[in-house]
């Protein structure tokens, strides 16, 4: 169980009681857990950083976003990988598909990238799933093809591999 009211947290507007079935916003919109930490992403743009403890996970900071971000996965201890992968408004978000190394030392985006990404429309239609995060490997899935492009963890692009249906 996490709990959630600090001074630290309030400051920044956050308010989630210790998981009861009423909440005032903002809202878990993404999570991701390692063997080492726990990161949180709110629907308020905010994320919340928890360091692995003997028992459980200890609370160690929350900081705002600049730019609204989708998913949070954490890539090690020291570095977090900020995703947007939507088909949002370009007034409210002009990136609709991005990657974002964040150093959590130096709290700020270290290396960004958008990569080419089919059918973004497509993102309206959930669940949906073309992330994915294997220790500091980051694999990208097309929505129309058989294609998955690999990053290292700066966001250096690996390979691709293709995968041709068989023809009927």
């Amino acid at each position: 169980l996490v709990e959630l009211k600090s001074p630290m947290v309030s400051k920044h507007g956050l308010y989630a009681p210790s998981l009861s079935f009423k909440t005032n916003s903002p809202v878990i919109k993404h999570f991701h857990v390692t063997d080492s930490a726990l990161v949180v992403l709110f629907s308020n743009n905010t994320y919340a950083y928890f360091k692995k403890a003997k028992a459980g996970y200890q609370f160690s900071f929350i900081e705002p976003l600049a730019n609204s971000i989708e998913q949070v996965y954490c890539l090690n201890s020291k570095t977090l990988l900020f995703a947007n992968m939507y088909n949002s408004h370009p007034k409210s978000n002009p990136d609709p598909v991005v990657l974002k190394v964040y150093d959590l030392k130096q709290k700020k985006i270290t290396k960004s990238i958008i990569p080419s990404f089919d059918g973004i429309e497509f993102s309206h239609f959930t669940p949906s799933h073309w992330l994915s995060i294997q220790g500091e490997k980051i694999v990208l899935s097309q929505t129309l093809n058989y294609k998955f492009s690999f990053y290292n963890r700066n966001l250096e692009k690996q390979e691709d591999i293709i995968v041709k249906p068989r023809s009927q």
